[in-house]
């Protein structure tokens, strides 16, 4: 970039000068200072807001993925210390210069989620929430707030995204076939409930409630097999 003089100045501090910083071939600190040529012009001439956005236009040019970063990182602060709007706000423009960001969507929805902003923060995590092994987090924030907000076939829909992406955890498997039972889909919470029993054989509550879903369809035989097998367990 002809038009910009870049230094960069690597400093720490010094403990022999009340903590002051000093020049440093040591790991310690980086400043970057930029030049930009003509900047006053277009500040006195536009005005301080349009400069501000001339400003991050240049940083975004030079270093976006740190313009980025910041925003993020400044929103986790500002959540912090509860001022969560703000929060909101310092992240959504992170995600304005990249979209992409797995971890800052988590963070904006979190945001959102303290100011009251529910839906919206349901959006986020789902638009966060591609089924791989890396949103499952999100899948289990999703049902959370499902559940909270009293939409049961929602979360059930999410703790199949969970249980998938977790295939060998019983838990996730048990959490969904509750959820099924709840909603009245008892053949798919029965096979869940099955599912369970064949990671954790010893699980006396999966023995339990797929008893007496087994019961409630005519199936007694089976049922009584799995008390006894839930009162030995215990």
């Amino acid at each position: 970039m002809d038009e910009h003089q870049i230094f960069w100045y690597h400093s720490e501090p010094d403990p022999g000068h009340n903590g002051e910083r000093r020049s440093s071939p040591a790991t310690g600190y980086w400043l970057g200072v930029v030049d930009i040529d003509l900047f006053k012009l277009v500040n006195d001439r536009f005005g301080h807001q349009e400069g501000d956005r001339a400003l991050v236009a240049a940083v975004r040019a030079i270093a976006p993925d740190g313009v980025t970063a910041a925003l993020d990182n400044h929103g986790v602060l500002l959540a912090r210390q509860e001022r969560y709007a703000e929060a909101a706000e310092s992240v959504r423009r992170a995600l304005e210069i990249a979209p992409d960001q797995f971890r800052t969507h988590l963070n904006l929805a979190a945001a959102l989620e303290r100011c009251g902003q529910t839906d919206a923060a349901i959006e986020t995590y789902q638009r966060a929430a591609p089924p791989s092994p890396n949103t499952l987090r999100t899948h289990q924030e999703l049902v959370r707030l499902f559940v909270a907000e009293g939409r049961p076939e929602n979360a059930a829909e999410h703790l199949a995204h969970v249980a998938r992406l977790q295939p060998s955890d019983p838990k996730a498997r048990f959490e969904l076939a509750d959820a099924l039972a709840r909603l009245g889909r008892a053949s798919e919470a029965i096979a869940a409930y099955r599912e369970t029993l064949s990671i954790k054989p010893d699980s006396a509550e999966a023995c339990v409630n797929l008893a007496n879903l087994l019961s409630a369809t005519g199936r007694v035989d089976e049922a009584v097999e799995l008390l006894r097998r839930a009162i030995a367990i215990r």
